[in-house]
């Protein structure tokens, strides 16, 4: 199998988003082939800086239970503060 000496750019959820070479305008050897190396969107992005790996991020989040209901609900567990007119 052909190796690439690119630097793979991965999403979260492992799948490929590109390789240092392509986006240098050279050829790549493919998404499948090895490569010199491996980092993350995030890495190179920031958090959030990349909109699919924030689609999975959200969606992992969502099946981990961290969803705007659960902190709807843990919300109304804790009481008002003292200085709140009562029924506001």
């Amino acid at each position: 199998m052909e190796r690439c000496g690119g630097i793979a750019v991965v999403h979260l959820d492992g799948s490929f988003a590109a390789c240092t070479e392509e986006l240098l305008g050279r050829p790549c050897a493919g998404p499948g082939a090895p490569h010199a190396e491996e980092v993350s969107c995030e890495a190179l992005t920031g958090p959030g800086g990349c909109e699919h790996c924030e689609v999975v991020y959200q969606a992992e989040s969502l099946l981990a239970g961290n969803s705007w209901r659960s902190h709807v609900a843990a919300a109304e567990e804790v009481p008002p503060p003292s200085w709140l007119p009562p029924g506001a």
